[in-house]
């Protein structure tokens, strides 16, 4: 007889528990496409961008007409992006967007590649969020080759 259980939810039941958010701080156009360069991508939380497509919000929340979008980390490289989206024009630096459904297997790795570490926040289940690293300032992240 079986006395303890354990199972593995997996991404089926918690991918919703989770959203990336990075923040716009560049906006390029190149042949009719809109890049929106953040401060995270797929080197950072979004592994999964190479095989799911996933919604992203905007906060603040734009309108306008559509554009093509690629969203992009900060290395703006080819490995770096988490999809092309039909977003706003209106999108511009200091945006957040939320890459939804993050939740469950996304490995987090993180590159100082033009800034310091990112902040983590947890959300507990009362909803309560808390900071648990604040974002490195560019004084820190200068110290690291003093």
């Amino acid at each position: 007889m079986a006395r303890e259980i354990w199972l593995e939810n997996g991404r089926f039941i918690t991918a919703r528990a989770g959203a990336l958010i990075v923040t716009v701080i560049d906006r390029k156009e190149r042949d009719g496409v809109v890049y929106a360069i953040c401060d995270g991508g797929r080197t950072n939380h979004a592994r999964l961008s190479t095989v799911e497509l996933h919604d992203i919000v905007t906060d603040p929340e734009r309108d306008g007409p559509a554009r093509p979008t690629i969203v992009c980390g900060p290395t703006c490289g080819s490995v770096d992006r988490l999809g092309q989206f039909s977003l706003p024009e209106t999108v511009r630096a200091g945006d957040r967007l939320l890459w939804m459904n993050a939740g469950a297997y996304a490995i987090p790795l993180e590159t100082r590649f033009s800034f310091g570490l990112a902040p983590v926040v947890w959300c507990d289940i009362n909803g309560a969020l808390r900071l648990v690293r604040a974002r490195e300032t560019a004084e820190e992240w200068w110290a690291q080759w003093r």
